[in-house]
């Protein structure tokens, strides 16, 4: 190394101390919420891949011939595999499961579905917002002007409510959504069955030719059959109280069964409920931030975080009117607190106007 160069600063990220080094001169310490649980389908439910087909052996030819197919007597005997049109992502070990993002997808479509009913007017008029869903062009040409800002909390500012939490292209979002995989995958492989259609001909209202297809979801054997569960787990990184009240209704919608997810929604497909086992906390410091009803006096050190031990959610309970006085105080503050943020919150237009 030259005598003149820099001399440059190794920091190790392995230690908390470390970390709080690095985070210096922040505004507040970062705060990670975790909710796990379990999804469980009530119906049928296909969340299809998008990279390939899948091929059913003979297995998937004597099922057919179960199904009272029109085939030949004796078609158990043929080796020709089947493909099939709809079927789930699978991983590298075959174990099928959903898509974080096919799951984001359908909470921040609800998440803008409450908002235009508690502020339609003030939405539907908004250039950044809501347009998006069916104006993707108007949304990508605000993304590219906050781009050009160099100030994060401009961009931040001037960004709507669900933007602030899922993000856009000048921005990322605060809340992750893992891949959803099954508790049991060889009890989940056994409940996909093979189920065939036929597109319907507008014009003659039958069967329009040479479009029949099929697909492959997985059959629930009543609603409180648990070989279809799925493992769920939410994160939020370096959010605000609002956004927890934001997601709270969402979920709470998701328990009572009120989101569809995947295919076949408009043919009874996809209802799903969520069962929350746990809410956890990470933070970096001991200093009380915005989670500070739920952190403990002595926090366990793991992995350079502050882990406050799960809090338990009983089952049976409704997670967000739980008696768990720890986590219902924390979800009331948050509503109230998203309920001032809609209040205060202005289209651009109005902000414009107002200036």
């Amino acid at each position: 190394m030259h005598r003149g160069a820099p001399r440059r600063m190794k920091i190790m990220l392995f230690s908390r101390e470390k970390l709080c080094i690095q985070l210096k001169g922040s505004k507040s310490p970062p705060e990670i919420l975790v909710i796990r649980g379990v999804l469980r389908p009530l119906e049928p439910i296909l969340v299809k891949a998008g990279y390939s087909v899948e091929k059913i052996e003979n297995r998937g030819a004597r099922k057919l011939v179960e199904r009272g197919s029109p085939l030949i007597p004796g078609c158990e005997e043929i080796k020709r595999p089947i493909s099939v049109d709809a079927t789930f992502c699978k991983n590298e070990d075959e174990i099928p499961y959903l898509p974080g993002s096919a799951l984001r997808g359908c909470i921040r479509s609800h998440v803008e579905k409450v908002l235009r009913t508690l502020i339609y007017e003030r939405f539907k008029n908004d250039d950044i917002c809501l347009q998006a869903i069916w104006d993707l062009e108007k949304l990508k040409k605000k993304g590219k002007e906050l781009s050009k800002e160099r100030d994060f909390d401009t961009i931040y500012s001037k960004a709507c409510i669900v933007s602030k939490l899922f993000g856009f292209t000048a921005m990322g979002g605060r809340i992750r959504l893992e891949d959803v995989y099954p508790t049991n995958p060889d009890k989940f492989k056994r409940g996909l069955k093979l189920l065939d259609h036929v597109a319907i001909d507008r014009f003659t209202e039958g069967a329009a030719e040479g479009k029949k297809f099929n697909s492959r979801p997985f059959f629930p054997k009543n609603p409180l059959d648990d070989s279809g569960d799925l493992e769920f787990r939410l994160e939020l990184r370096d959010f605000e109280l609002w956004h927890i009240g934001l997601v709270a209704l969402v979920l709470k919608d998701l328990q009572l069964g009120k989101i569809r997810i995947g295919y076949g929604r408009t043919k009874g497909f996809g209802k799903v409920v969520l069962l929350p086992e746990t809410v956890e906390i990470e933070t970096l410091t001991h200093e009380r931030g915005i989670l500070k009803d739920l952190l403990l006096e002595s926090p366990e050190v793991i992995g350079g975080f502050f882990h406050i031990p799960s809090t338990k959610v009983k089952s049976g309970r409704n997670f967000w009117v739980s008696k768990e006085e720890k986590v219902y105080s924390l979800v009331e503050k948050a509503i109230n607190t998203l309920r001032g943020q809609i209040n205060s919150w202005q289209p651009q237009e109005e902000q414009s106007h107002g200036t």
